[in-house]
């Protein structure tokens, strides 16, 4: 204690990363008038060191974690949902050619060469841009068929700063069971890359696989249920710093999804109406995530944190109705506009549960070039879910290369006589010369 009275000072040099405990004995120091001092309180203080810097931001920590895994979880979504759809429309394709018997129109169709096509997605506080890449082979009557195929994410969080990379790949195996009824399975992979900015910043890397299934049944003609389900793990490595807090991480994740949807189409005189009703389940078992901390210039690798779960529940109902713009029926025309009111109700559970309900509406305009090399689809998408407001811009441009056309067509002639006998043996048992465009 130095000084006079009625100051005094004294000084504590700690031991970093432990608890600093302080108090004053009675009478060691006087006031002016010589009145001795009481014994004081204790005041315990944390000193600085890793353990202290990582208690005191423990949430922002937790928030980093579970964002990342919400956002996964999201894609995870949102992959299976594109995969149970473009499942139904091969479904749809495959069921036609074994009810009207004309499987050898279809023989060449069942076989894609790889293709990769993108599309971007703005909104006010998200950018993103988005692809994949598809290729098929299968048997000649269409009823079986293995798929390559997967999308490619770029995302930028225009309030953070932070960016996310993804590719995502799978191979699927897929069995016409009836003509009423398509089951699948697939083997999937995932990479992703992010660049973390904020409060904490620096680079994570996941690796992670999966395993899923899906089905599509025919309940009417016109009247479909279609549903997935998928188990996938992921390692995620993390490192991250602020200005005296550096941690890296490695740990594990798993991850379970569910969706199913009611789908149907209703012609109508001029339109068609595409109703469907969803609904899809995800949840990312994140548990006790260990790091390793440097601050102060000490090193603590026991520091660790339950992170627990997060977890999505959506259930929409989508009717759309498309209108074609040429005179055709909307199952033949290249140019249509459509429209798509929607209702939608989530529960996101992360630190907390929310649960919210609202209503939106799509407006999209599709438009394709006579010989179907090029395709334009643009969509408007504007959501009120709860207290938020939700607005995107999506546009998606195809091209396919003339080569490709000219690649089938010599495929084609290479086996046409063997086709052709085939698909005209009943009304003309001498096979006769046929060209690619016959077929």
């Amino acid at each position: 204690m130095t000084g006079n009275a009625p100051v005094y000072t004294f000084t504590v040099t700690p031991t970093l990363d432990t608890t600093v405990s302080i108090s004053i004995a009675a009478n060691l120091v006087t006031d002016t008038a010589g009145n001795a001092n009481t014994a004081s309180n204790t005041l315990s203080i944390a000193s600085g060191g890793p353990a202290s810097e990582f208690a005191a931001k423990e949430a922002t920590i937790r928030s980093v974690i579970t964002s990342d895994a919400q956002r996964s979880l999201s894609n995870a979504l949102s992959s299976n949902t594109r995969l149970t759809r473009k499942a139904r429309e091969r479904f749809l394709t495959s069921r036609a050619k074994m009810q009207d018997g004309n499987t050898t129109a279809f023989a060449f169709r069942n076989n894609e060469a790889f293709d990769i096509d993108g599309a971007a997605v703005a909104s006010a506080d998200h950018i993103s841009t988005q692809g994949n890449f598809f290729a098929q082979t299968g048997n000649f009557e269409g009823t079986q068929r293995r798929l390559v195929f997967g999308d490619f994410d770029l995302q930028r969080d225009t309030e953070t700063g932070s960016t996310t990379a993804t590719i995502n790949g799978k191979i699927a195996w897929e069995q016409m069971l009836s003509k009423q009824a398509m089951l699948g399975y697939y083997l999937g992979s995932e990479v992703s890359r992010s660049n973390i900015k904020g409060s904490f910043a620096g680079p994570q890397d996941r690796y992670g696989v999966s395993v899923g299934g899906y089905f599509v049944q025919a309940l009417q003609e016109n009247l479909f249920l279609e549903g997935f389900a998928s188990l996938g793990v992921g390692r995620n490595d993390l490192k991250m710093a602020d200005d005296t807090l550096y941690l890296t991480s490695d740990y594990t994740t798993q991850t379970a999804t569910l969706g199913a949807a009611v789908s149907g189409v209703i012609e109508q005189t001029g339109y068609d109406i595409l109703p469907e009703l969803s609904i899809t389940y995800g949840k990312t078992t994140i548990g006790n995530v260990g790091f390793t901390g440097v601050a102060y210039g000490l090193t603590d690798d026991a520091l660790s944190l339950d992170a627990g779960s997060v977890s999505t529940a959506t259930i929409m109902f989508r009717p759309e109705f498309r209108v074609p713009m040429d005179g055709l029926a909307a199952s033949e025309s290249s140019s249509l506009f459509s429209f798509a009111p929607r209702v939608i109700c989530e529960r996101v559970k992360v630190a907390s549960t929310a649960n919210n309900c609202g209503s939106g509406a799509e407006l999209g305009i599709s438009s394709s070039s006579r010989d179907g090399l090029t395709s334009l689809n643009t969509t408007i998408i504007a959501d009120r879910v709860g207290n938020s407001t939700r607005s995107s811009l999506q546009f998606n441009l195809q091209h396919k290369f003339e080569a490709e056309r000219s690649k089938a067509q010599s495929m084609g002639q290479s086996v046409g006589c063997p086709l052709c006998y085939e698909a005209h043996s009943q009304s003309n048992p001498t096979p006769s010369p046929c060209s690619a465009s016959s077929r």
